[in-house]
């Protein structure tokens, strides 16, 4: 998995086995989540969401991830990655990858028409294959579903 195009499978690119990302809780601050993502946000003219945008340098060979961490009244609400592949001749390893990621973290998912979920105690976890082009995975708290 990600042999060709990322680091070493030992990264879970923050998908942790709790079902939260980088371990942040449901409803941390902005400031709480800050301490726990090693990386450092992207500007945003919203006050509601932090961005990241990982690239090569960071390991996402062939692709790049962005994560979009939502927040209502400053309390984390929800979690988009959008990771955009920059080489198509890798798409098709990148999305199989991101796939066997969430697979070996969170165990068989439940394939529905548009997209496959996994079920943590923490979390509901979708992964939509969109195009050769695009992947989302969507993270939302358990009480949301």
């Amino acid at each position: 998995m990600f042999q060709h195009y990322s680091k070493p499978k030992e990264n879970n690119f923050g998908f942790e086995k709790s079902g939260l990302y980088y371990n942040i809780p449901w409803r941390t601050t902005q400031e709480g989540a800050k301490k726990k993502i090693q990386y450092k946000p992207t500007t945003s003219d919203n006050p509601s969401t932090l961005l990241y945008t990982l690239g090569e340098e960071d390991g996402c060979k062939n692709h790049n991830l962005n994560s979009m961490l939502k927040y209502d009244h400053d309390k984390l609400v929800e979690i988009a990655i959008y990771i955009t592949i920059t080489d198509k001749t890798y798409s098709k390893d990148i999305t199989n990858g991101y796939f066997e990621l969430l697979s070996n973290q969170y165990g068989k998912a439940k394939e529905d028409i548009i997209d496959y979920k996994w079920h943590t105690d923490s979390s509901q976890i979708s992964f939509f294959a969109m195009t050769d082009q695009a992947i989302v995975i969507l993270l939302k708290p358990k009480e949301n579903i």
